[in-house]
């Protein structure tokens, strides 16, 4: 009995938890062209194994009910064959299968057709555990936060520097791998603006859990305005002694205006050019209030915690703190990169912090 009422519970529990619709990751809440070709498949397989089910459940009952134990004494009659019956059941799930398959086959070959000639080309890169997107025809690099236009098509290249990641944003599209020994593709076009988040789906490491994304859509004007925007060079630090410390930071990061670029490999970290002009930070780790102020102070508290030692935020992450000594991993060691410690100065965190602040 017990064990019974504990079922009943927790059926109940996961039956009221998937009820809420409006959910920030639903796959049955789509925004796109190819998340709703997936739903709609999605759904048609449901309806139809739903009455599938039904059906068995309905011949089951009957069968129960009808040749149930009545306190015969006599044996019941034997059954060995029903050929019209067998035939039924073997034709049947064929009929069923090739109803599923065929749509299912429409829908990957839409979802895998060439794009458009007027599609926004973004190169989407894996890493532990982040995503960067390069914006092919303006050459603007971003990290974690997606911007794109509603109404246009979307085409995603995408490509790991470490190991297996898969891409999932279900409200705009389906899962795909991102590996690193060849590049994937999705493509999509959103068709309303606002915030959608997604999520690695495969697993990747010690921080696989955080190495979440947002895409941002937006009207075409705000998105022009947006990618103008990102194009931009980074302001210097008026401080000196920040100005010494950020070089130490070019061993991984980008500053576009202030730090000569490096090419993007398996060690390198996010563009810190437009740090501050985020939603969120550390893959969408803690969202950032809107209002400018409480956004400062909030990005300067995550950030000095961060500075001090990444691995209490993300387990695992490179990047190396000032407030503790990692053993350097020897594949790095070969690469001459990623240090074991920072070394900065107490005094100076809070100016470099500060200065991070400042990069809308």
């Amino acid at each position: 009995m017990v064990v019974a009422v504990r079922t009943l519970v927790f059926g109940l529990i996961t039956f009221i938890a998937g009820c809420g619709y409006e959910n920030d990751q639903s796959a049955v809440n789509p925004f796109s062209d190819s998340a709703r070709m997936s739903d709609d498949l999605y759904m048609f397989i449901l309806y139809l194994m739903t009455g599938v089910s039904i059906l068995v459940a309905v011949l089951i009952i009957y069968a129960m009910v009808k040749f149930r134990y009545k306190g015969e004494t006599e044996r019941p009659k034997q059954v060995h064959g029903h050929t019209l019956l067998e035939t039924t059941w073997t034709i049947l799930p064929c009929f069923l299968l090739i109803a599923i398959m065929v749509p299912t086959t429409k829908t990957i070959f839409a979802q895998q057709s060439p794009p458009p000639g007027d599609a926004l080309r973004i190169k989407v890169i894996g890493k532990q555990w982040w995503w960067e997107y390069e914006y092919v025809e303006t050459g603007v690099v971003v990290a974690n936060e997606l911007v794109i236009p509603v109404g246009q098509p979307i085409y995603l290249d995408m490509k790991s520097t470490d190991v297996i990641h898969s891409y999932w944003v279900p409200a705009l599209s389906g899962k795909r791998d991102v590996q690193p020994w060849g590049n994937n593709m999705l493509q999509f076009t959103a068709d309303k603006t606002g915030t959608y988040l997604g999520q690695c789906a495969e697993y990747c490491g010690d921080s696989h859990g955080l190495m979440r994304t947002r895409v941002e859509v937006k009207s075409k004007e705000e998105f022009e305005k947006w990618l103008a925007h990102q194009a931009k060079d980074a302001l210097p630090p008026q401080d000196p002694k920040v100005a010494t410390v950020l070089a130490q930071c070019n061993a991984c990061h980008a500053l576009r205006g202030v730090l000569p670029g490096r090419p993007r490999t398996k060690v390198s970290g996010p563009d810190l050019t437009h740090l501050a002009s985020r939603g969120s930070l550390f893959s969408d780790l803690y969202t950032l209030p809107k209002e400018p102020e409480a956004k400062r102070l909030e990005m300067k508290k995550h950030l000095t915690k961060w500075l001090d030692d990444p691995r209490t935020i993300k387990p695992g992450v490179r990047m190396p703190g000032h407030g503790v000594t990692y053993p350097t991993p020897a594949e790095d060691r070969v690469r001459g990169v990623a240090p074991n410690a920072l070394s900065i100065e107490p005094e100076v965190v809070e100016g470099l912090v500060d200065y991070l602040t400042t990069l809308e």
